[in-house]
């Protein structure tokens, strides 16, 4: 019995990673403007930016700002967001929680 519980729950968590895929959340002026997969490679314009997602990353490839500190952040994967505070631009790496509240020990 008990193999049979560690191996529900064992199911259970590797189904909860499969879901919790990483996305991209783009907000500029407080709205929030994009929640994107972090799969394929795709450009998006903004005023005075264009963010980039590639190889499972986000960056700013284009600024109009005079410091352009959000270019030299480089391309992210999680950890520190983007910042561009000329152009109010929010660039951060969440978890994806779409479906796990919709996962129980009777449905997995």
């Amino acid at each position: 019995m008990m193999l049979f519980i560690a191996a529900v729950a064992a199911q259970l968590w590797i189904n909860r990673a499969e879901l919790a895929q990483p996305i991209a959340r783009i907000q500029q002026n407080g709205v929030l403007l994009y929640e994107l997969p972090l799969s394929g490679e795709v450009d998006i314009k903004l005023n005075g930016n264009i963010v980039r997602i590639q190889n499972g990353k986000i960056g700013v490839v284009q600024a109009d700002c005079a410091d352009m500190v959000c270019m030299k952040m480089g391309f992210i994967g999680g950890g520190l967001p983007i910042i561009c505070l000329p152009n109010r631009l929010e660039v951060r790496i969440v978890e994806n929680k779409t479906g796990l509240s919709d996962i129980d020990g009777i449905t997995g």
